[in-house]
């Protein structure tokens, strides 16, 4: 028994596919409502990590030695990059 396979369709995809963003009912302005949020949330994490590394080169020896971490290890996570 053959069958013959249906060309894909807006109207045959849907959400749990995940074969477009724009299936469904989901309309344009949600869709990027949605990819706002995403990149909100991501920034929000990127400057959260840059706040962090900033207050790790802050601290002192005393300090460094409290929580177990090189003057070297800290200036190394603190060189990098938000997204890093």
């Amino acid at each position: 028994m053959t069958s013959r396979l249906q060309p894909a369709t807006c109207a045959t995809m849907n959400r749990s596919t995940g074969f477009s963003p724009l299936a469904g009912d989901q309309s344009l302005l949600e869709v990027f409502s949605d990819y706002g949020i995403r990149l909100f949330s991501v920034l929000q994490g990127w400057n959260d990590r840059a706040r962090q590394r900033h207050h790790l080169s802050q601290l002192d020896d005393r300090l460094l030695t409290d929580i177990g971490v090189s003057r070297a290890a800290a200036a190394h996570e603190a060189a990098k990059q938000p997204w890093e």
